[in-house]
């Protein structure tokens, strides 16, 4: 089989036409891919990397709102059970207070009965005193031996 020179050429042109599509393409094409893959590569590791730390700070604050959730329960029992002992306590002054009204107002009334008795007796006294006085001289004078036995009651049961 004879080649021409022509045919030589064309194949020659050919070889050198593929070595030159090869070549830009693994200069430029493959360069830039590669490239492209790295940095696709750096791109999805710095979205695993930032992936994991929003999970871990997503953890972080789950575990924050649970213990302020539990510091809230906390508080709040914390609250119910000093509002409860608050109402106690007003309740053991209202009582208190109202024990100590009922005395105030016993004593009042035993002043006000206590001055009453000391007025009717400063008033009324004298008057029976003298009533008393003269039934007993008008049965006294009927009656002299019993005017004796009565002075005489009345001394045993001074000396008594």
């Amino acid at each position: 089989m004879t080649f021409t020179v022509d045919e030589v050429f064309k194949v020659l042109n050919l070889g050198i036409r593929i070595w030159l599509i090869a070549y830009v393409i693994k200069r430029y094409v493959v360069d830039q891919v590669t490239q492209k893959i790295k940095e696709e590569g750096f791109e999805i590791t710095s979205l695993r990397q930032q992936y994991t730390m929003w999970r871990e700070k997503s953890a972080d604050v789950s575990k924050k709102m649970q213990e302020e959730q539990q510091v809230f329960f906390t508080m709040q029992d914390k609250f119910v059970a000093w509002q409860r002992d608050i109402d106690l306590k007003k309740a053991k002054k209202r009582a208190e207070c109202v024990l100590r009204q009922k005395k105030i107002e016993d004593c009042v009334a035993r002043k006000y009965e206590s001055i009453w008795h000391r007025q009717l007796v400063q008033t009324e006294l004298p008057e029976i005193v003298d009533h008393t006085a003269v039934v007993l001289q008008k049965k006294f004078k009927e009656d002299s031996a019993l005017g004796r036995k009565y002075i005489s009651d009345v001394l045993d049961g001074l000396q008594g």
